[in-house]
């Protein structure tokens, strides 16, 4: 949208005046951090900074945040090193002045702290783009296209999606990598909270005659020094036979397919439920332009997902697939892991597994 239009926007006598300042004034400071970190971005690469957090960078936050401290803006002097002469440091105060900038402007609604981090990562994040531009001689039309893409994205809704299908597994890989118990893998975008409680052992709710092999689950939550864990839950929800979903697809009863199993003493749990089908993500909106243009496909194999809590412990967010889908090599979302392949056994009707969840304690 135009800036004048987005000032006849605000001007328009027939919206409120305090909500219409209030959004003019959300805007101007979106612009001005977007701009303080493309800024930030396109010095720290002029001036020779390397992909990732390097030590040139960290030693410029600690210059910054120096600069902010009070220290003189033509004090170019670094005393933590060489105390207590000090050392004269090589670049300009231009190099931090976006950094700084952008660290004031998010001190005005977060703590500092915070605040150097969404700078730090935002620049870094920006940095990241203008080298792909740079190194791919991206052009203008392309460029054009780009930015209309990622318009289309937010206007139906589909951030969420491409979030979790292309970046939550490096969070999550992140965020746990901490851990000694069972992995973990991405949550995605269908998890309901508050599914039926059952017992240690039962059926997740189906519909009479569900579709789909019918599959019996065993196993035991405990800690990592093997400690059974009483009042563990175990929360579960997968697709259907048609890889649809309850709640997400029309004509499917509420809870169908999700339940939230309680744990017992000694941390056993028996679970009825039927083996999920492989299914495409979305693809009639942007996220699916991406991948026909890339040349992908839209597959995630058959899963079933989990979310494993107990007191005292870190929750575990996991999916479980299983052993010949042909997509467990190629996920789009990329959150297959060996460790979350299932063994599946023949029975008498339909498949047994057996699985065991090891939860972390929670770190002091």
């Amino acid at each position: 949208m135009a800036l004048t239009a987005i000032h006849t926007d605000l001007a328009s006598p027939k919206k409120c005046p305090d909500k219409g300042n209030a959004r003019g004034m959300e805007t101007a400071a979106l612009l001005v951090v977007v701009w303080l970190a493309t800024i930030a971005a396109h010095l720290f690469t002029a001036f020779g900074a390397g992909s990732g957090f390097s030590t040139d960078d960290a030693m410029r936050l600690v210059e910054v945040r120096d600069l902010l401290a009070g220290q003189s803006w033509f004090d170019l002097t670094q005393y933590r090193l060489d105390p207590p002469v000090g050392v004269v440091m090589h670049w300009s105060r231009l190099i931090d002045l976006p950094l700084a900038l952008l660290i004031r402007a998010g001190e005005v609604v977060l703590p500092t702290a915070m605040a150097e981090r969404v700078a730090t990562v935002v620049t870094a994040v920006l940095r990241g783009i203008h080298e792909a531009i740079s190194e791919y001689q991206v052009t203008y039309p392309e460029y054009q296209a780009a930015k209309a893409w990622m318009i289309e994205v937010g206007e139906t809704g589909e951030w969420p999606l491409f979030l979790d299908v292309w970046v939550e597994h490096v969070v999550e890989e992140v965020a746990t990598e901490h851990r000694h118990g069972s992995k973990g893998t991405i949550e995605g975008p269908y998890y309901v909270p508050g599914s039926p409680t059952i017992g240690s052992a039962g059926s997740v709710p189906m519909r009479p005659n569900e579709s789909g092999t019918p599959l019996v689950w065993t196993g035991r939550v405990t800690s990592t020094d093997g400690t059974a864990l009483d009042g563990a839950t175990i929360e579960l929800w997968h697709a259907d036979n048609d890889g649809l979903y309850s709640q997400f697809a029309p004509g499917i009863p509420e809870w169908n397919l999700r339940g939230t199993f309680a744990i017992g003493a000694d941390g056993r749990f028996e679970i009825h439920t039927v083996r999920p089908a492989p299914y495409q993500i979305p693809t009639d909106g942007a996220c699916g332009q991406l991948i026909a243009a890339a040349g992908w496909h839209a597959w995630r194999p058959a899963h079933i997902h989990v979310k494993v809590s107990a007191p005292g412990h870190e929750l575990l967010t996991a999916q479980l697939y299983f052993p010949g889908d042909e997509h467990n090599d190629d996920d789009i979302a990329s959150a297959v892991k060996p460790e979350l392949v299932l063994d599946p056994k023949a029975a008498a009707d339909g498949q047994t597994v057996a699985y065991d969840f090891v939860l972390d304690p929670v770190r002091s």
